[in-house]
């Protein structure tokens, strides 16, 4: 069976892990002020990237970057274990890559899902998460509703993502929870607009209006979903049909399992 990756992707501090474990229905990636997997959330937990795949069995697979692999019981990694800062930053620094095996239904067919570091000015942190981008089929970019599609955002978007050979973007913003109910659709009108007219300039200056890179890049720009991850993940845990709906994350869900194959 032919892999298809999607990378969740944005700055730091985002909401990418957050929007990952609502989809799972579970707190099982580490968010940023997190400690998990026996470790710290040190600098160097920060630029691992961690990989969700199917598998009927729960477990986290920890590959190490000289080739051992490590199976971790998926009760312990919930437990954590208390190291001293320093031991856990040390032992960060060996780890590649983290594999979380889990029967989440949108990965059932071949689908792994990445979540990566982010993007911000930390070069490290950068630079890993550019390295999974030539490796993708689709990217979830998640921007922060209090701080609607910033320029750093539009720059990473048009020169990283538009240029590369990702076939399709969906954008989330997250937090809608944390603005007044009455903004929540102007904030999403003012990043779908900026988002549509900053993709077409690029499109229009670089290939020509109407020429067929042109009309690529537009079709590579999916719809903009407010949601609250946070409050989706809540629910899920609770079984809340009701906090589920308000949380507008089912229709985000619906559109990711349609694109996967």
């Amino acid at each position: 069976m032919a892999e298809f990756k999607i990378a969740v992707v944005g700055e730091v501090n985002r909401g990418k892990s957050t929007l990952i474990n609502a989809l799972l229905g579970e707190e099982v990636l580490p968010r940023f002020q997190d400690i998990q997997f026996g470790l710290y959330q040190t600098p160097a937990m920060l630029t691992m990237l961690s990989e969700i795949t199917y598998d009927i069995d729960k477990f986290i697979e920890v590959i190490y970057k000289d080739g051992r692999n490590e199976k971790i019981n998926f009760d312990r990694l919930k437990e954590g274990v208390a190291k001293l800062p320093e031991e856990s930053n040390e032992r960060a620094t060996t780890i590649k890559k983290i594999i979380v095996h889990y029967p989440i239904p949108c990965c059932r067919n071949g689908v792994t899902i990445i979540d990566t570091p982010g993007i911000n000015d930390n070069d490290t942190i950068n630079e890993v998460t550019m390295s999974v981008l030539p490796q993708i089929d689709a990217a979830i970019m998640v921007i922060m509703a209090q701080i609607p599609f910033s320029e750093f955002e539009r720059w990473f978007l048009l020169s990283k993502i538009i240029a590369s050979d990702i076939g399709k973007v969906m954008f989330v913003v997250t937090g809608i929870d944390h603005i007044d109910e009455e903004d929540v659709d102007r904030v999403l009108r003012y990043i779908t607009d900026r988002i549509q007219e900053s993709v077409a300039a690029e499109a229009r200056r670089t290939y020509g209006e109407g020429s067929a890179g042109f009309e690529k890049c537009i079709r590579k720009i999916g719809k903009v979903y407010g949601l609250s991850a946070k409050k989706a993940l809540k629910a899920k845990l609770n079984n809340d049909d009701k906090m589920l709906k308000e949380s507008r994350f089912p229709e985000f869900e619906a559109e990711l399992e349609r694109i996967l194959p």
